[in-house]
C-alpha cells in the first residue's frame, strides 16, 4: 500500500513537472504568434504601401494608342 501511494506521488510530481512545462510552452508560443500577427501587419502595410506606389507610377506613364508590337509591323 505505501509502494502504491509512493508510486502515485512520483507519478503525479511528474504530471506536475509536465503541465508547467507546458503552460510556459503555451506562453512562449502566445507571444511568439503575437510577434508574428505584428510583422504580418507590417509586412501587409508596406505591400499596401508599394502597390499604391506602383499604381501611381503606372499612371504616370504616357498611354499609348495601339499595343507596342502592333507598331512593329
Amino acid at each position: 500500500m505505501l509502494e502504491e501511494l509512493e508510486t502515485l506521488s512520483n507519478k503525479l510530481a511528474e504530471l506536475v513537472t509536465h503541465v508547467r512545462a507546458l503552460k510556459d510552452e503555451n506562453t512562449r508560443l502566445r507571444a511568439q504568434t503575437t510577434a508574428a500577427t505584428a510583422e504580418l501587419a507590417a509586412l501587409r502595410a508596406k505591400v499596401t504601401a508599394a502597390t499604391e506606389r506602383m499604381d501611381a507610377l503606372l499612371a504616370r506613364l504616357p498611354q499609348e494608342d495601339e499595343p507596342a508590337d502592333a507598331k512593329a509591323r
